[in-house]
């Protein structure tokens, strides 16, 4: 009796844990263009990213959890000239290891706001492609990137298991370290970067929500 007393309580604990996490992903993909002067020539942004994630609920408001991601951007500047047409790109490529936690601060029906605080671990990177009238130039430079962020999102439970969540990345709040490095580089060669970042542009709200982060979520 006493054995079936342990058993039943060991499957209760570790239902009751089991519930409590759970593991997802999201997927960011924006991309913005800008003609100057109502010509060919154009200014252009794409960025494209994947994050696995796993996470616990500590309790009603409190999530703990961490992301893994990989991350592509493309900046390029196209112009049209007489003779050739010039083409200057800023490439990424880069992965990540953010680890976060989740503050539920507001319901409505299957609706829950939240702020997230993410403190991301990056290293990438950074190609320059150059296209000219006579040459083409390449440059590659790594970099390391230790950012402090805090992003509201909205999540929408679906059923028991599955919940949809939307990451409002162009209202995030937050600081971020940089050091970029040519191969082979001294120390003293590095070039250090501080940023402090408070990201809302009214001006053009549509082309801002393609930096909205969408993912899924399975609760066990």
């Amino acid at each position: 009796m006493k054995k079936l007393f342990f058993a039943l309580a060991m499957l209760a604990l570790t239902s009751a844990a089991s519930a409590q996490l759970y593991v997802g992903g999201a997927l960011n993909i924006g991309y913005t263009q800008s003609n100057l002067n109502k010509s060919k020539n154009y200014d252009s942004e794409f960025n494209f990213g994947i994050a696995p994630q796993i996470g616990y609920a500590v309790s009603d408001k409190w999530d703990i959890g961490a992301y893994v991601g990989y991350n592509y951007g493309e900046d390029k500047r196209y112009r049209v000239h007489d003779t050739y047409t010039g083409i200057n790109k800023d490439l990424y490529h880069g992965i990540s290891v953010t680890p976060y936690t989740r503050y539920y601060f507001a319901e409505a029906n299957k609706f829950r706001f939240f702020f997230e605080g993410r403190l991301s671990f990056d290293y990438g990177m950074v190609g320059t492609y150059v296209k000219g009238e006579d040459d083409i130039d390449e440059d590659h430079d790594n970099s390391f990137m230790l950012g402090l962020n805090v992003i509201p999102g909205i999540s929408y439970e679906l059923n028991e298991h599955f919940s949809l969540e939307m990451g409002l990345s162009f209202l995030r709040l937050g600081y971020s370290f940089t050091d970029t490095w040519e191969k082979g580089a001294d120390p003293d060669e590095h070039v250090h970067s501080h940023n402090f970042n408070a990201i809302f542009n009214s001006n053009n709200i549509l082309g801002s929500l393609g930096q909205v982060t969408v993912g899924m979520l399975y609760k066990f």
